[in-house]
Parts: C-alpha cells; structure tokens; sequence
C-alpha cells in the first residue's frame, strides 16, 4: 500500500466534503492520529476509511476530534498570562485611554473549549472594573471543531481545567454547578465564537492581540511561515502575538516582531513608523 497517497485521499476527501484543509499537518501526527482511528473502528485501509468519511458526517466529527489537541486550561503557563497582562493589556489599556479610544479586539485563535478567551476575558473585566461597560471589547475565539465550540459557548468545565487558575478567580467568575463550575454570564457575555480554519480570514480585519498557542507546533516548518504571515496580516500596527512556549517566530518574519518577553513567547509587531 503507498501509504503517502492513502493518507492523501483520507485528507481529499476532508477538503472536499468539508472544506478543511489538514494537508500542512505533520504527517507523521496525521497518520497516527487516523491510524488509530481506522482501529477503533476495525477498518484496514486508508482507501475504506476514505469512503467511510464522504458518507459519515458523525465520523468526520469524532476524526476531528482525533485531530484536534483540546488540552487546555484557565490561565494555562500562568506566567505567559501575567506577562501578557502587565505587557500587553496594561500599555494598550492605558494608550486607549489617554488617546479616548476605548476600544480593544482581541482574537484567541485555536482556542479549543474556550478556557484562553475566557481567562483574557477575565483578565479585562479585573483591568477595566467600573470602566468596562464603557469600552467597545471584541474578543473572538476560534477554533475549527464545533463540538469543542459548543462546550465553549455553555461555558461549564470540569476541574482539570482548573489546575492553573488562583482560587480568587475561581471564587470571583464561577459558580459551582453539578460536577465542576459554571463561569458568569458577564464572562461568557464578552467572547464570541467562531467555527473556522485558521488558514481562513478572521471575522475582523486586525486585532490588538492575537493568541495563538500551541497550535503552529502541529504544522511543518513552510506551514508554519504561512500561518504567521496569516496571523501578522491581522495584526494591528503595534499590536501583540502570543505564541506557544514551545514555537518560536519563523526566520522570515523576525524582522517584523519584536520580542517583548521571548521567554514567554509574546511580540509586538513593529509599526509602520518603526519598519520606516
């Protein structure tokens, strides 16, 4: 069996039937991943699983779920989050103010069930207190499976999605509910959702700040140049990246961010002023 080419048809029939494109992804992770797939369901060849998927919506979700890394957390590697709060949020928040702008959007990409907007979320409501309902905040989540998006939009979680988050948080934006938590409505009420390809625009044109984390580690090295070209073309002129603590910057795209805490993975595009 040419394993190379099975596996293609396997993902042909994924862009064709759905539109999703997982060609980019590290094939080593993408034949494992549906191989072990292909098992649990007792079938050998790539060829019948392919068919399986252009007749069976239901498995083309479970293999999106397969494909998809759904690890997460409220304010997963806290010291990413504080560093985005006193780098990032802070000087944004004040810059809005002095210039009588109050308006910030913010684009958590990859976000799984939602814990990463949801904690910037947070995040602003502790920032912005009485001052809140005066800004104009856009925080939008994105992720390409709708099931994790639907466990989002309900935002109850259980808790192993809290292993990170101080228990002031928890006290403050969570409500116990039958076998975990309920987060508050005015939580919930600043985040939109949305189902999409990350190689696919945005609903906004730019952002302030983009969260990106721990999503380009699963795309091969020219992939991952493409998706930060992607993710700097909606970024807003001195805007901030957050990457995941294991991805770094591609070469080619060094020149326009610079590291605000590279430890932490958080950049700042330079602005036109600056590139000049």
């Amino acid at each position: 069996m040419n394993t190379s080419s099975s596996l293609d048809d396997v993902l042909g029939t994924l862009q064709r039937r759905y539109a999703v494109d997982f060609r980019q992804y590290r094939r080593r992770f993408l034949d494992r991943r549906i191989r072990a797939r292909m098992h649990a369901l007792g079938i050998g060849s790539y060829v019948h699983y392919a068919r399986l998927l252009a007749e069976d919506p239901g498995e083309y979700e479970s293999l999106l779920g397969a494909l998809s890394i759904n690890v997460s957390a409220f304010m997963r590697d806290p010291a990413a989050f504080d560093a985005l709060r006193e780098a990032a949020l802070i000087p944004l928040v004040h810059e809005r103010e002095r210039c009588g702008m109050r308006h910030l959007a913010i684009w958590s990409a990859g976000c799984s069930k939602g814990e990463e907007p949801y904690s910037v979320a947070m995040l602003l409501l502790d920032l912005l207190g009485a001052s809140c309902p005066r800004w104009h905040l856009t925080l939008h989540g994105s992720d390409v499976n709708a099931k994790v998006l639907d466990e989002a939009r309900r935002g109850w979680y259980t808790a192993d999605s809290f292993s990170d988050l101080e228990a002031d948080y928890l006290a403050r934006y969570f409500s116990p509910a039958t076998d975990g938590f309920q987060i508050d409505r005015r939580v919930r009420d600043l985040v939109l959702w949305n189902r999409q390809d990350l190689r696919n625009p945005p609903p906004r044109v730019q952002y302030d700040v983009i969260l990106c984390r721990n999503v380009l580690i699963y795309y091969d090295h020219l992939e991952q140049a493409l998706m930060v070209a992607h993710l700097l073309d909606h970024l807003a002129p001195g805007g901030y990246l957050m990457l995941g603590m294991a991805e770094m910057v591609p070469a080619a795209h060094a020149q326009q961010l610079m590291p605000v805490n590279g430890k932490l993975r958080l950049y700042r595009k330079v602005a036109l002023t600056e590139e000049g």
